[in-house]
């Protein structure tokens, strides 16, 4: 019987502490949760009274491109590629501030046989984390052999949320 109450409590405890999380995080939007130094977060907690976007994958091509003319090296694909999701998610109303979550797919580069991960973090850490906009999305970053469209080097998809009430960024 002690054990049962115990376990009610300690159940009604924690349902208490989430919706105080969750109440706290309706008032400020979405709580990005991780290490101050990191770059990325490890979770994003999105409360209910939120919009979600989910934007498809978005490559380093310039408007008009089905292939890319000058390709350039996984840096420069990822900075065009975030700039062609701010021009998404600004045609939503939204910006990169409100990305809560992020899945990148880099291709193995023959020369090197592995992914330029250091040029794609360069690209990424001039957006995402600094005093202009310092939210840090969720991410996974995954390592493929190639894309669909040749000389493609980065692909990144988002999900971005915006809390009702909220100023925007």
């Amino acid at each position: 019987m002690a054990l049962a109450r115990a376990a009610t409590i300690g159940i009604t405890c924690g349902f208490v502490m989430a919706g105080m999380v969750l109440g706290a995080a309706a008032k400020l939007g979405p709580r990005y949760i991780g290490a101050p130094d990191a770059a990325i977060s490890s979770s994003v907690v999105i409360p209910p009274d939120c919009s979600i976007a989910f934007l498809s994958g978005a490559a380093g091509l310039r408007p008009g491109e089905q292939v890319p003319r000058d390709p350039g090296d996984t840096e420069a694909q990822t900075a065009l590629a975030l700039d062609n999701i701010e021009s998404g998610l600004k045609e939503l109303g939204l910006a990169l501030g409100d990305v809560v979550m992020m899945r990148s797919y880099l291709v193995t580069d023959a020369t090197r046989g592995k992914a330029d991960f250091e040029g794609y973090s360069r690209a990424y850490k001039r957006r995402f984390g600094i005093a202009e906009q310092p939210n840090k999305p969720a991410r996974v970053t995954v390592e493929v052999a190639k894309l669909v469209v040749p000389g493609l080097l980065v692909e990144i998809e988002v999900t971005a949320a915006q809390c009702h009430g909220k100023d925007k960024r």
